[in-house]
């Protein structure tokens, strides 16, 4: 009866554990893609925080909740915060003030918003409850956007006959 037993485990282990081991494997793999995604996202994030009007910097925030789904809440809180920032402009172009204030604002919710997703991330990435970042962005880049607003600028007082 003994040696029956160990010939019915024996079969029993030689049918399932392909089967597990494929869906360890699965498993596994589905970890790595959501994990690769997430850096996926961070890293454009990252890319672009000199421009958070790129399309890429879209992508990536409206890509957040999905691929962070399993975020806590303040993450959630600080995406929802930082999406309603966006929705809320000054009422006037002319009012220097209040889109100095708004774009003050803008970036201190992004870079918390970039602290909370690399949080969720990489929790290594954040030392001492703060996360660091270089924000550069080169020369040509800088003399490029300034270009092109005063070419837009140029124009819109050509088209509006100022």
């Amino acid at each position: 009866m003994n040696e029956l037993w160990q010939a019915l485990i024996i079969g029993v282990f030689t049918l399932v554990g392909p089967f597990v081991g494929i869906q360890a494997q699965k498993y596994l793999e589905r970890k790595q893609a959501i994990q690769q995604r997430k850096a996926d996202l961070f890293r454009i994030l990252l890319t672009s925080q000199q421009d958070k009007s790129s399309k890429e910097c879209a992508y990536a925030l409206n890509l957040l909740l999905v691929d962070f789904s399993d975020a806590n809440q303040t993450l959630i809180d600080t995406i929802e915060d930082y999406l309603n920032h966006l929705k809320t402009y000054p009422d006037s172009i002319e009012d220097k003030s209040g889109w100095n204030t708004w774009v003050i604002q803008q970036n201190k919710k992004f870079d918390a918003l970039l602290k909370e997703v690399a949080e969720n991330y990489d929790k290594s990435l954040i030392k001492d409850k703060q996360f660091k970042t270089i924000n550069y962005i080169s020369q040509r880049e800088v003399d490029k956007k300034y270009e092109e607003e005063i070419i837009r600028k140029e124009l819109l007082n050509i088209l509006t006959a100022k």
